[in-house]
């Protein structure tokens, strides 16, 4: 099995459904849909696809050229972001209406957390104005981290510092997190970040879906009124990586795992150190990929982000032709139909595009 830190090994999209070689076509549609488990809402993938465009138009506005995803919250993004990235990864149209491709970033990990850091490092709720603050953080293990992401391979005796030449050399870096609670983790990780790649050309964060805040009723303090749909208290399975784990990093066979043991995530284990797989994190995996599918052929609709695309009517209905495979007087109509019917605007589109396809419209 590859280590849950390499950059890919857990993005691969999965392998086809048995029997679905055609997965794109209409035909089955049907099957695909009743895969869907974990993200069966029509409305929550709709509202997923609205996130992750707005992080792919993001990156692809601020010219970033890596992003680093925090473990484990935040690697079902990075699912969703190479499952979508080949359909919505354009900055724009040439003048023959073609969307103009921009490469996928590279996509890494780092597991951390405000739990594991904030003894060292503070939090935002302090009263007393110190705050978040790098002035604890021994050097070794800042350049534990450089070390992670180092240009050459690093050998077992070998010291990387943090002036040492990395992968994040003169690069855009964005780090990612899932939702934000207090922002904390993400200060963190960006002041972490920071130190350990000072030849960066640049380093910020940013959460993946906005955060909608309500009072709790037992406590009366604030919490977030929504969370992903990967977050179980139940279990810890999921995200196909357990939490960090530095007596099994020390042991580990690689010597990336042992030499990054407070940044990285642990693959799961039995108590005979054999690795179990995360049948829940597969099922989340392969169902982003149908999801992916779902955008690309035109039956998951998208809402572009004007934040960061052309606020035009031009853009719109450049965009509603490609992507959507509609003009934008149906993705209007279509929107006020599923306001008005009170039905998932997903399921009326998907619908109309089987109607559409059999009368050969």
């Amino acid at each position: 099995m590859a280590h849950p830190e390499s950059s890919t090994a857990n993005l691969q999209p999965p392998l086809p459904f048995e029997g679905d070689d055609e997965s794109g076509s209409p035909e089955h549609e049907d099957e695909r849909q009743f895969a869907y488990e974990q993200l069966s809402d029509p409305d929550l993938r709709y509202k997923y696809v609205r996130f992750t465009e707005g992080l792919i138009a993001k990156t692809i506005a601020e010219h970033k050229d890596a992003l680093v995803f925090l473990d484990k919250s935040a690697r079902p993004v990075a699912w969703l972001m190479r499952s979508l990235w080949p359909t919505l990864g354009f900055k724009g149209f040439d003048d023959q209406g073609q969307p103009i491709p921009v490469p996928m970033p590279d996509m890494k990990f780092v597991n951390i957390d405000r739990e594991q850091w904030g003894p060292l490092m503070g939090r935002s709720e302090v009263k007393n104005g110190v705050g978040i603050t790098m002035e604890n953080v021994p050097k070794d293990t800042i350049d534990s981290l450089t070390g992670l992401f180092a240009q050459k391979p690093v050998e077992a005796n070998e010291y990387v510092s943090s002036d040492d030449a990395t992968m994040f050399d003169d690069k855009n870096v964005l780090i990612v997190d899932e939702v934000s609670a207090s922002g904390d983790t993400l200060h963190m990780s960006e002041a972490l970040l920071r130190r350990a790649f000072k030849n960066a050309k640049s380093i910020d964060g940013t959460h993946w879906m906005p955060p909608e805040k309500k009072i709790d009723k037992k406590s009366g303090g604030m919490r977030n009124a929504d969370l992903p749909i990967w977050y179980d208290e139940n279990t810890m399975h999921g995200r196909l990586v357990s939490d960090r784990n530095l007596r099994r990093s020390e042991n580990s066979v690689s010597i990336r795992q042992r030499r990054g043991a407070q940044f990285l995530s642990t693959p799961f284990k039995d108590r005979e150190g054999r690795t179990l797989p995360d049948k829940r994190g597969i099922q989340l995996r392969r169902e982003m990929q149908l999801l992916g599918e779902e955008v690309a052929s035109g039956y998951m609709p998208v809402i572009y982000d004007a934040t960061y695309r052309p606020d035009t009517t031009e853009f719109a209905e450049q965009f509603m032709e490609h992507v959507n495979q509609l003009t934008l007087d149906e993705f209007s109509a279509l929107r006020r139909q599923a306001n008005k019917e009170n039905v998932p605007f997903p399921t009326l589109v998907a619908q109309y595009k089987k109607d559409r396809r059999k009368t050969g419209a």
